[in-house]
Protein backbone atom coordinates (compact mmCIF):
# COMPACT_ATOMS: atom_id res chain seq x y z
CA UNK A 1 0.00 0.00 0.00
CA UNK A 2 2.72 2.24 1.41
CA UNK A 3 4.21 2.03 -2.45
CA UNK A 4 1.53 2.60 -4.30
CA UNK A 5 0.79 5.73 -2.72
CA UNK A 6 4.41 6.43 -3.17
CA UNK A 7 3.44 6.01 -6.99
CA UNK A 8 0.65 7.80 -6.85
CA UNK A 9 2.60 10.87 -5.48
CA UNK A 10 5.32 11.02 -7.78
CA UNK A 11 2.88 10.84 -10.87
CA UNK A 12 0.56 13.80 -9.32
CA UNK A 13 4.20 15.85 -9.04
CA UNK A 14 4.81 14.92 -12.46
CA UNK A 15 1.78 16.39 -13.74
CA UNK A 16 2.34 19.42 -11.77
CA UNK A 17 5.67 19.60 -13.33
CA UNK A 18 5.08 19.55 -16.48
CA UNK A 19 1.67 21.81 -16.58
CA UNK A 20 4.16 24.40 -14.91
CA UNK A 21 7.14 23.82 -17.54
CA UNK A 22 4.73 24.00 -20.11
CA UNK A 23 2.90 27.43 -18.94
CA UNK A 24 6.62 28.83 -18.23
CA UNK A 25 8.14 30.38 -20.87
CA UNK A 26 7.70 31.15 -25.00
CA UNK A 27 9.80 29.37 -26.51
CA UNK A 28 9.64 25.86 -27.56
CA UNK A 29 11.99 23.29 -29.33
CA UNK A 30 12.65 24.20 -32.95
CA UNK A 31 12.81 28.01 -32.12
CA UNK A 32 15.79 29.66 -32.28
CA UNK A 33 15.87 33.28 -30.34
CA UNK A 34 16.89 35.85 -33.06
CA UNK A 35 15.76 38.87 -31.41
CA UNK A 36 15.17 41.17 -27.93
CA UNK A 37 11.80 42.73 -26.07
CA UNK A 38 10.56 45.74 -28.06
CA UNK A 39 11.09 44.50 -31.89
CA UNK A 40 8.55 46.28 -34.16
CA UNK A 41 5.86 43.82 -36.48
CA UNK A 42 2.96 45.18 -38.40
CA UNK A 43 0.34 44.35 -35.55
CA UNK A 44 -3.16 43.30 -36.09
CA UNK A 45 -3.57 42.48 -39.75
CA UNK A 46 -7.21 44.87 -40.05
CA UNK A 47 -5.96 47.78 -38.50
CA UNK A 48 -8.17 50.28 -39.76
CA UNK A 49 -6.70 51.59 -42.32
CA UNK A 50 -10.42 51.52 -44.71
CA UNK A 51 -13.72 52.55 -44.55
CA UNK A 52 -15.19 49.04 -44.56
CA UNK A 53 -13.98 45.79 -45.88
CA UNK A 54 -16.30 42.88 -46.90
CA UNK A 55 -15.84 39.32 -46.77
CA UNK A 56 -18.06 36.87 -48.10
CA UNK A 57 -18.33 34.23 -44.75
CA UNK A 58 -18.85 30.37 -43.91
CA UNK A 59 -19.10 29.29 -40.21
CA UNK A 60 -19.78 26.20 -38.49
CA UNK A 61 -20.38 25.57 -34.94
CA UNK A 62 -21.85 22.96 -32.88
CA UNK A 63 -22.28 21.00 -36.47
CA UNK A 64 -24.34 23.91 -37.91
CA UNK A 65 -23.65 25.82 -40.59
CA UNK A 66 -24.10 29.28 -41.45
CA UNK A 67 -23.30 31.29 -44.43
CA UNK A 68 -23.06 35.63 -45.50
CA UNK A 69 -21.71 38.49 -45.84
CA UNK A 70 -19.07 39.63 -43.00
CA UNK A 71 -18.79 42.99 -42.54
CA UNK A 72 -16.27 45.27 -40.60
CA UNK A 73 -16.17 49.05 -40.64
CA UNK A 74 -13.63 51.16 -38.13
CA UNK A 75 -15.10 53.31 -36.07
CA UNK A 76 -12.40 56.63 -35.38
CA UNK A 77 -14.48 58.19 -32.61
CA UNK A 78 -14.14 55.36 -30.42
CA UNK A 79 -11.36 53.12 -31.86
CA UNK A 80 -14.07 50.50 -32.03
CA UNK A 81 -14.77 48.26 -34.91
CA UNK A 82 -18.75 47.83 -36.31
CA UNK A 83 -18.92 44.27 -37.42
CA UNK A 84 -22.26 43.11 -38.65
CA UNK A 85 -22.86 39.29 -40.46
CA UNK A 86 -25.49 39.49 -43.09
CA UNK A 87 -27.64 36.27 -44.40
CA UNK A 88 -27.00 36.08 -48.74
CA UNK A 89 -30.75 37.56 -48.72
CA UNK A 90 -29.55 40.42 -46.69
CA UNK A 91 -31.15 39.60 -43.36
CA UNK A 92 -29.03 41.29 -40.58
CA UNK A 93 -27.87 38.17 -38.48
CA UNK A 94 -25.70 40.08 -35.83
CA UNK A 95 -24.31 43.39 -35.37
CA UNK A 96 -21.88 43.82 -32.75
CA UNK A 97 -19.36 46.88 -31.82
CA UNK A 98 -16.24 45.64 -30.72
CA UNK A 99 -13.93 48.03 -28.55
CA UNK A 100 -10.94 47.58 -26.53
CA UNK A 101 -12.31 47.45 -23.14
CA UNK A 102 -15.20 45.51 -24.32
CA UNK A 103 -18.36 44.63 -27.11
CA UNK A 104 -21.84 45.55 -26.90
CA UNK A 105 -24.22 43.33 -29.19
CA UNK A 106 -26.60 45.80 -31.11
CA UNK A 107 -28.82 43.15 -32.92
CA UNK A 108 -28.31 39.08 -32.68
CA UNK A 109 -31.03 36.57 -34.19
CA UNK A 110 -32.08 33.85 -32.18
CA UNK A 111 -30.48 31.19 -33.50
CA UNK A 112 -27.18 32.63 -33.26
CA UNK A 113 -27.80 34.37 -29.38
CA UNK A 114 -25.67 31.94 -27.65
CA UNK A 115 -22.62 33.44 -25.80
CA UNK A 116 -20.10 30.69 -26.91
CA UNK A 117 -21.11 31.24 -30.46
CA UNK A 118 -20.80 35.17 -29.47
CA UNK A 119 -18.19 34.89 -27.49
CA UNK A 120 -16.03 33.25 -30.36
CA UNK A 121 -17.01 35.64 -33.30
CA UNK A 122 -15.65 38.44 -30.66
CA UNK A 123 -12.35 36.86 -30.23
CA UNK A 124 -11.89 35.89 -33.80
CA UNK A 125 -12.42 39.60 -34.57
CA UNK A 126 -10.00 40.57 -32.04
CA UNK A 127 -7.43 38.73 -33.19
CA UNK A 128 -7.78 40.51 -36.70
CA UNK A 129 -8.38 44.14 -35.79
CA UNK A 130 -6.51 44.60 -32.38
CA UNK A 131 -3.07 44.13 -31.43
CA UNK A 132 -2.62 42.29 -27.48
CA UNK A 133 -0.90 44.96 -25.62
CA UNK A 134 2.11 42.71 -24.70
CA UNK A 135 3.14 42.22 -28.03
CA UNK A 136 4.98 45.37 -27.86
CA UNK A 137 7.31 43.73 -26.08
CA UNK A 138 7.39 40.34 -27.75
CA UNK A 139 10.32 38.51 -28.49
CA UNK A 140 11.43 37.27 -32.18
CA UNK A 141 12.27 34.29 -33.12
CA UNK A 142 12.95 31.35 -35.89
CA UNK A 143 10.99 28.57 -36.62
CA UNK A 144 13.84 25.78 -38.09
CA UNK A 145 11.38 23.99 -39.73
CA UNK A 146 9.40 26.64 -42.08
CA UNK A 147 12.11 29.42 -41.55
CA UNK A 148 8.92 31.70 -40.46
CA UNK A 149 9.77 34.65 -37.91
CA UNK A 150 7.60 34.55 -35.28
CA UNK A 151 7.31 37.11 -32.72
CA UNK A 152 5.76 35.62 -29.25
CA UNK A 153 4.82 36.97 -25.93
CA UNK A 154 1.88 36.28 -23.39
CA UNK A 155 -0.35 37.83 -20.34
CA UNK A 156 -1.21 35.75 -17.59
CA UNK A 157 -2.65 32.49 -18.60
CA UNK A 158 -2.41 33.13 -22.61
CA UNK A 159 0.60 32.95 -24.85
CA UNK A 160 0.37 34.51 -28.14
CA UNK A 161 2.16 33.82 -31.29
CA UNK A 162 2.45 35.74 -34.78
CA UNK A 163 3.70 34.31 -37.44
CA UNK A 164 5.66 36.15 -40.34
CA UNK A 165 6.40 34.07 -44.10
CA UNK A 166 8.74 35.36 -46.27
CA UNK A 167 6.50 38.27 -48.11
CA UNK A 168 6.39 40.06 -44.52
CA UNK A 169 2.98 39.30 -44.08
CA UNK A 170 1.21 38.15 -40.90
CA UNK A 171 0.41 34.52 -41.92
CA UNK A 172 -0.79 32.75 -38.69
CA UNK A 173 -1.49 33.93 -35.18
CA UNK A 174 -2.51 31.37 -32.22
CA UNK A 175 -3.56 32.17 -28.92
CA UNK A 176 -3.26 29.41 -26.30
CA UNK A 177 -4.11 28.72 -23.14
CA UNK A 178 -2.33 26.57 -20.53
CA UNK A 179 -5.76 24.34 -20.17
CA UNK A 180 -6.31 23.56 -23.37
CA UNK A 181 -7.93 26.68 -25.09
CA UNK A 182 -6.77 27.36 -28.48
CA UNK A 183 -7.55 30.24 -31.16
CA UNK A 184 -5.94 29.61 -35.03
CA UNK A 185 -6.15 32.45 -37.30
CA UNK A 186 -4.70 31.66 -41.15
CA UNK A 187 -4.14 34.73 -43.63
CA UNK A 188 -4.17 34.57 -47.34
CA UNK A 189 -3.07 37.49 -49.80
CA UNK A 190 -3.29 38.50 -53.23
CA UNK A 191 -1.74 41.31 -54.67
CA UNK A 192 -2.32 43.88 -51.73
CA UNK A 193 -1.54 43.83 -47.68
CA UNK A 194 -5.11 43.20 -47.17
CA UNK A 195 -6.14 39.29 -46.47
CA UNK A 196 -7.81 37.91 -48.88
CA UNK A 197 -8.57 35.03 -47.23
CA UNK A 198 -9.38 34.06 -43.53
CA UNK A 199 -9.57 31.19 -41.88
CA UNK A 200 -10.18 30.74 -37.47
CA UNK A 201 -10.56 27.61 -35.62
CA UNK A 202 -11.06 27.38 -32.16
CA UNK A 203 -10.79 24.34 -29.56
CA UNK A 204 -12.22 23.23 -27.10
CA UNK A 205 -15.36 24.91 -28.15
CA UNK A 206 -15.55 23.51 -31.93
CA UNK A 207 -16.25 26.18 -34.43
CA UNK A 208 -14.70 27.69 -37.42
CA UNK A 209 -15.04 30.60 -39.19
CA UNK A 210 -13.64 31.31 -43.45
CA UNK A 211 -13.82 34.42 -45.44
CA UNK A 212 -13.13 35.44 -48.44
CA UNK A 213 -12.74 39.14 -49.63
CA UNK A 214 -15.47 41.12 -51.54
CA UNK A 215 -14.87 44.29 -51.58
CA UNK A 216 -12.45 47.29 -49.78
CA UNK A 217 -13.62 50.79 -49.45
CA UNK A 218 -10.75 53.02 -48.46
Amino acid sequence: MSMDRKSLKSLLLLGVTTLLVSCSGLKKCGDADTGTNSIAFTGAPLKGDYTRVLYKAGMEAFGKQFSGIFLIKPVPADSSFRVVMLSEFGLNLMDMSVGKSGTTINNCQEFLNRPVIIHSIEKNVRMLVFMPDCMKDSRRFTDRKTGDIVYKSRKGLTKYSYFYGRDSLPARIEQRRCFGEKLFLHLGYDSTAMPSAISFYGRPVKHSMKLSLLNVEK
